[in-house]
């Protein structure tokens, strides 16, 4: 009878032992590198450059001259516009430099030549505006004829007179019958006109003249 040969006994299976939060890290091993990679001390800093390496020369300003150079230009031209706003302002042409509203003229303006406007004058200027604008001005008035009916009503402008004076005639057409009086709102009569700055340039007073009286704005 022969005798099998002893098999060998197994193997111990091998033991894992999970790392409890007591247990310290091992030394040169940092959490988290690949595995055969060369790490270094757990303190040293990933990227950092060697504590005793000194710089290889000064360092580069944050903004070169170069960037400056605009910002300069910049400032240089925004000052130029100021300047340039300055001088508009105090200009004639400038129709933001007529202020208040109108007031009454002592005298009427009394022009060279008679008007070939076949319209008459309206009896009464009862007001007059001047509405800035940034192409010029707006001028609005006010007429009070004798009656209810009067039509075709408009601001005719007549050559500027050396002094600088603009007169503006309120001329209106009679009612082609005889109409009632009324009452005043009802005979009231309202027109304007539109003035450029290149019109105005050499203006320094806007007269809107009726029959008896007129009515002025200065600059």
């Amino acid at each position: 009878m022969t005798r099998r040969p002893a098999l060998p006994a197994p193997a111990a299976p091998a033991r894992f032992h999970s790392r409890s939060p007591s247990c310290p890290p091992l030394s040169g091993v940092v959490p988290g590198a690949a595995a055969g990679s060369v790490s270094g001390p757990a303190s040293a800093s990933v990227g950092a450059p060697p504590s005793g390496a000194a710089h290889s020369g000064p360092r580069r300003p944050l903004t070169s001259p170069r960037s400056t150079l605009p910002r300069a230009l910049a400032a240089l031209s925004l000052l130029a516009l100021v300047a340039a706003c300055g001088s508009v302002r105090e200009s004639r042409l400038n129709p933001f430099n007529w202020f208040g509203r109108s007031e009454p003229r002592a005298e009427r303006v009394v022009l060279p030549e008679k008007p070939a406007d076949p319209r008459s004058l309206v009896s009464t200027v009862l007001s007059m505006e001047v509405d800035r604008l940034s192409s010029g001005a707006i001028v609005r008035a006010t007429g009070l004829p004798p009656s209810q009916g009067y039509w075709d009503a408009e601001l005719v402008a007549q050559p500027v007179t050396e002094s600088g004076t603009l007169v503006l005639e309120f001329r209106i057409f009679p009612p082609v019958a005889p109409q009632p009086q009324g009452t005043q709102v009802s005979r009231e009569v309202v027109v304007a006109t539109h003035l450029s700055n290149i019109r105005l340039r050499d203006v320094r007073e806007i007269v809107v003249q009726g029959a008896e009286n007129a009515r002025a704005v200065r600059r």
